[in-house]
């Protein structure tokens, strides 16, 4: 059984445990303005998705393979770029709600790949050293921030865990409910330790 990653600090210096209620009539309110994808990844719960650039997902290359993958792909993919949609898919709330599942299940499965990327991996660097993934929960590490990884490739298999680069274990999150948006090639991130070398490490 997995340990779980300890959450990242809190401005105050201590730890804060994060509690998740169902609050979807706020958050349309708190979002009605923004963006489609500014408005997923700041939702409770996908602390550890980044903005990818609409550019990098109009790019059909980087899309290749995903239409299998997801249901009602092509609206799916029109939500998330914010293109408009049907009036009927509009008017039916159920019918809306199926295809928003689906937009954050593609855009887990475009941010996978994403971050892979030299635009991805540096975002990926800066939230490492600013340890926003949390950190090692083993006392022999001494608080080292741990990196968010897949175990395996299929979205809807399982939760994304945490990496250790310094003990090489996986842990649980500190998340409730963290979406599998990332890789599972943990050993190939390329991340600067400034801690222990200063120079870029290939885990």
């Amino acid at each position: 059984m997995y340990r779980q990653a300890q959450a990242p600090a809190s401005p105050g210096g201590e730890f804060e445990e994060e509690v998740y209620e169902e609050e979807e009539d706020e958050e349309e309110e708190e979002y009605g303005d923004a963006s489609w994808i500014v408005a997923n990844v700041e939702k409770e719960g996908n602390e550890f998705l980044g903005e990818i650039p609409e550019a990098y997902i109009e790019d059909n290359f980087n899309l290749h393979g995903l239409s299998a993958e997801v249901s009602n792909y092509s609206m799916a993919l029109r939500m998330i770029l914010d293109s408009d949609l049907p009036e009927n898919v509009l008017e039916d709330q159920r019918m809306y709600q199926r295809l928003e599942r689906s937009a954050e299940e593609l855009y887990g499965l475009i941010h996978a790949r994403w971050i892979l990327t030299e635009e991805g991996m540096q975002e990926m660097k800066e939230k490492y050293t600013a340890c926003q993934f949390g950190l090692c929960p083993r006392q022999v590490c001494k608080r080292h921030p741990v990196l968010p990884v897949g175990e395996v490739d299929a979205h809807r298999e399982q939760c994304v865990k945490v990496f250790c680069p310094r003990c090489k274990e996986v842990y649980d999150v500190w998340i409730t409910e963290a979406p599998a948006s990332y890789p599972t090639s943990k050993y190939d991130l390329p991340l600067v330790d400034e801690r222990r070398t200063g120079r870029i490490l290939v885990l």
